[in-house]
């Protein structure tokens, strides 16, 4: 016997929400939006915005982490810079 469930737009929403509340895979959450738009859903305006929201935030992230990356390697090049002075002074 095969039971022919399909998934509702809640359902979507909910799975969409976890993926993005948990941070995991991005490429999941596109794949649920394709596939909901597929079966004729649309997103709730609360998913899109918490979908927005989570984006931002993670380019925010990246952003500050390649920032504190840039730091720290100008930080490392003047204590270099130093340290070489020093020695050519001897």
């Amino acid at each position: 016997m095969v039971y022919r469930v399909r998934p509702s737009v809640d359902e979507y929403d909910k799975l969409i929400e976890f993926v993005c509340l948990e941070g995991l895979d991005w490429e999941m959450e596109k794949k649920l939006h394709e596939e909901m738009k597929r079966s004729g859903f649309c997103l709730k305006g609360i998913t899109r915005g918490l979908i927005r929201v989570v984006k931002e935030t993670e380019k925010e992230v990246v952003e500050a982490e390649n920032i504190a990356a840039v730091v720290l390697t100008l930080v490392a090049l003047k204590q270099t810079m130093h340290l070489v002075s020093r020695m050519s002074l001897w």
